[in-house]
């Protein structure tokens, strides 16, 4: 399956079917760009339904990337890597 221009919820829906699937001979990219911002030296990605309380974001309603897993298979092998 192909996600294109895929919004925060279809990605996370997928994501499990997204690393799972790629072969030998696949490659899956996922490209995630948007703002972000640094709150006790975590990074957080500010999505469009971010909530300020105040002048400050509420920390729940940032996006955490650290969640997010660099997986690269190659036949008879398979490594897993955090995303960088």
């Amino acid at each position: 399956g192909v996600i294109v221009n895929g919004d925060a919820i279809q990605v996370f829906d997928n994501w499990r079917i997204l690393t799972a699937r790629p072969g030998p001979e696949d490659t899956t990219i996922v490209f995630v760009a948007g703002h972000g911002l640094t709150l006790d030296e975590d990074y957080y990605l500010i999505p469009g339904d971010a909530e300020m309380r105040g002048d400050r974001w509420r920390r729940s309603s940032l996006f955490d990337p650290s969640w997010l897993v660099v997986s690269s298979r190659t036949a008879g092998s398979s490594s897993t890597r955090p995303a960088a």
